[in-house]
């Protein structure tokens, strides 16, 4: 299927008709005209429309599946976002049963199956490549996860320090026992604990400048872009670390302190916390719990943020919690003041 333009002079009025035909089989057939006072204005106007036909014949997304708009839509994305996020979208789309339908026959129930059996990452995603259907690719629909409510997640738990000793007690690797310590005591990603080396260990500070990504084996940027800072740590902390370096017998060569894979690290940690209370504790429930301490102790936002190498929005709506403790100095504070 092909278009084309013609521009005529009209005899009845001498102003410029632009008009669009459309090739189907062996025929054409007007499928659009406009009248301008000036030849240059009708022949703008018609290239821009035949264009805009044509693409649209040749790239049909409203009679594409799901899967193909879902593979143009990453395709574009891998560009425009950090490798990180761009794993993290394939992941969130990963293939559905609705995969396989045209994407302007899919029906409300079985978006609303969708939803009901989906995580809220997920659905947020969908929400996200939806619009991006509707602006970028102007297709013709609604966005179906627009006004469906998401699913609360399920929120990270903040670990007492009782509790995070006696799951340090559990772990006998010590480059894992470590690891835990400064997500606990420094709140650092532990993609920026991996990509630390030697010189990043300061005077009772650790300098945040990379993140190790540990799927291709290279230093990246840290995952956001408040990421670069200089974290102060404990006295004991430090003390750690110290020690940890002077008996290292053997360095990679990139000078990485902990060298092995996370996914080990991650089945070992799984295992000490087996043993414990504190099932399923992840090395993000460190970070949690330590944002979670600088604000309990009084310490303003701004701050806390800069330490956490993230936004302040971020901070308030992901990583403050309720605790005992917190709701113990709110009960203190009304019985005395108020």
């Amino acid at each position: 299927m092909q278009t084309s333009y013609t521009i005529r002079q009209r005899k009845d009025s001498n102003k410029y008709q632009a008009i669009i035909r459309q090739k189907e089989g062996s025929s054409w057939h007007q499928v659009e005209s406009k009248t301008f006072d000036k030849k240059n204005q009708a022949t703008q106007w018609a290239i821009k429309t035949s264009s805009e036909r044509q693409q649209k014949i040749e790239n049909d997304y409203e009679k594409m599946t799901l899967g193909r708009l879902k593979e143009i839509y990453l395709d574009d994305l891998r560009d425009r976002v950090r490798p990180h996020t761009y794993r993290t979208s394939v992941s969130l789309l990963r293939y559905t049963p609705l995969d396989d339908k045209i994407i302007t026959t899919i029906k409300p129930i079985e978006y609303k199956n969708f939803i009901k059996n989906s995580k809220p990452g997920t659905i947020y995603k969908m929400k996200t490549f939806y619009n991006y259907l509707i602006r970028e690719l102007k297709i013709k629909i609604d966005n179906p996860f627009l006004y469906y409510p998401r699913k609360k997640a399920k929120e990270k738990r903040n670990i007492e320090e009782k509790e995070f000793k006696e799951i340090i007690k559990n772990i006998s690797n010590d480059d894992l026992k470590l690891i835990c310590k400064i997500g606990y005591y420094a709140g650092l990603r532990v993609s920026e604990i991996l990509g630390l080396t030697t010189s990043d260990i300061q005077n009772s500070s650790i300098k945040v400048t990379k993140q190790y990504d540990t799927r291709n084996k290279k230093f990246t940027l840290p995952k956001s872009k408040n990421g670069i800072r200089t974290v102060p740590i404990p006295n004991h902390l430090n003390k750690d670390l110290m020690s940890f370096m002077e008996n290292r017998n053997v360095l990679s060569i990139d000078r990485r302190l902990f060298n092995s894979s996370l996914s080990f690290y991650r089945r070992n940690l799984n295992k000490a916390s087996k043993c414990t209370n504190n099932s399923n504790v992840t090395f993000h429930h460190f970070r949690h719990s330590y944002i979670t301490r600088l604000v309990q102790n009084g310490l303003d936002l701004k701050t806390t943020a800069y330490l956490a190498g993230d936004d302040l929005n971020t901070i308030v709506k992901t990583y403050i919690h309720y605790t005992k403790d917190t709701y113990k100095i709110a009960e203190d504070f009304i019985q005395k003041n108020m």
